[in-house]
């Protein structure tokens, strides 16, 4: 069963080439295996950081008054969603588990992953989004500060830190935060490149374009590229080529293995 009630999803946009082919995608994606779910693809202006700052620190920032916003005045179920995912199931039953915030955990170290988080418009989930922006723009001002770096490079990124910090705080003093924020699987809800390995073709509702996958589809590394098992990414490449990547030049780079330097089992 999935939620009577509408259910609003939430991306930010700060432009760029690539993220407005990825946004673009999402929301054909969205409008084929979601209908039900409105899609709010949310352009915010951005100032480049006049500092030291790295920009996806800033733009975490950005990005999270915006979702705090949405949350605040909602009053229906929210996905925070990053732009660059392939929405392949009905994310509205995400909503049939019992929690008033989900988020999406990994078989890694860096277990958390905010790249989906889901919101029911209660007044422990608004709390916590508002203390959640509030910690993530401390972070973002103390930069850099070396606790600070430490605690991003903790969680590989100043979302996540800044949504750890916020659990370990608020659980301490309310216990009711133990109970109603419930930890979902990556594989199932946002499979990004270490849950590649569990992806299930009838199983995963969503797919995060990154590392090699994004490089792949839009010949950009985006970040760090990790050897994966090209035997994992076909198949989610075959995914998001039905929803944008199709264009002649991306077709002609994901079928050219011989012509990487890397190895032909690997990308």
């Amino acid at each position: 069963m999935v939620p009577s009630k509408k259910v609003r999803a939430v991306t930010v946009l700060f432009g760029g080439r690539d993220y407005e082919i990825m946004a673009a995608a999402m929301a054909r994606s969205m409008a084929v295996n979601s209908p039900e779910v409105q899609l709010d693809i949310i352009r915010a202006d951005f100032e480049e950081p006049t500092t030291a700052i790295p920009r996806f620190w800033a733009t975490n920032a950005a990005k999270g008054r915006v979702w705090n916003k949405v949350v605040q005045e909602s009053e229906d179920p929210v996905v925070l969603l990053d732009c660059d995912l392939i929405i392949r199931k009905d994310i509205r039953k995400a909503f049939t588990e019992d929690f008033d915030i989900a988020c999406t955990c990994r078989k890694h170290k860096f277990a958390l992953n905010c790249g989906v988080v889901f919101m029911q418009p209660t007044h422990l989930a608004k709390s916590f989004m508002q203390e959640w922006t509030i910690r993530m723009d401390s972070l973002v001002s103390k930069w850099p500060a070396r606790k600070a770096v430490r605690l991003v490079e903790r969680y590989a990124g100043a979302h996540q830190a800044a949504f750890a910090s916020t659990y370990e705080s608020l659980c301490k003093q309310d216990t009711r935060y133990v109970a109603r924020i419930k930890s979902l699987p990556c594989a199932v809800w946002n499979c990004e490149q270490f849950s590649w390995d569990d992806y299930s073709h009838e199983n995963t509702a969503v797919i995060h374009v990154k590392s090699v996958l994004r490089a792949k589809l839009l010949g950009n590394p985006a970040g760090k590229i990790y050897k994966i098992p090209k035997k994992l990414v076909d198949p989610l490449i075959a995914e998001c080529i039905k929803y944008g990547y199709e264009d002649s030049e991306i077709a002609e780079r994901c079928s050219c293995y011989d012509a990487q330097k890397q190895s032909a089992d690997f990308y």
